[in-house]
């Protein structure tokens, strides 16, 4: 192996060390990214959610090809206008709001790859360009995440407030 003696071949050595680490960890992130969105885009995360004894949720059985279902009933029995189709047709857009987010992400993700794969430092933002681009992407990642859960949890919730079976909240 060659010994390398100028300082700045040692430095382009680090640099492209560190370009390597964060266009693989972007990678990673943006493939968690696509991935989420697929899941809740594909499969039904709530169905056959057992929370206690004898309680699943067979109503909340929500993908992206049917998630507009209750804003059909709701529009055509407005004359007999009930509290469960209020409250189904709240969780189908909390539904399609988490699937906008998710989409939103992928596309933000997505607009990063021209920064991630830079190698050509630029005076205001130096060698430093790909993991600017490995954070947005990890900050992409967290908030899909994070939209996952919680719009979850409030689905969860809705469905015991529409008079699912066998929630119970200490």
């Amino acid at each position: 192996m060659k010994r390398i003696n100028s300082k700045a071949a040692l430095l382009k050595k680090r640099v492209k060390v560190m370009h390597g680490r964060a266009e693989f960890a972007g990678i990673l992130y943006l493939l968690g990214t696509l991935a989420l969105t697929a899941l809740v885009a594909v499969f039904p995360l709530i169905n056959g959610t057992v929370l206690a004894p004898n309680a699943e949720f067979p109503a909340l059985a929500i993908t992206a090809m049917t998630f507009y279902q209750p804003f059909v009933d709701l529009f055509t029995n407005l004359s007999a206008l009930t509290a469960p189709l209020i409250v189904n047709a709240v969780i189908a857009f909390l539904y399609a709001l988490l699937l906008i987010i998710l989409v939103v992400n992928v596309f933000r993700s997505l607009s990063k790859l021209g920064w991630l794969f830079k190698t050509r430092a630029s005076y205001t933002n130096g060698f430093n360009r790909n993991m600017y681009a490995m954070d947005d992407l990890g900050k992409c990642f967290a908030s899909s995440f994070a939209a996952v859960f919680i719009i979850n949890l409030l689905i969860v919730l809705l469905g015991k407030a529409n008079g699912e079976t066998g929630v119970t909240l200490i």
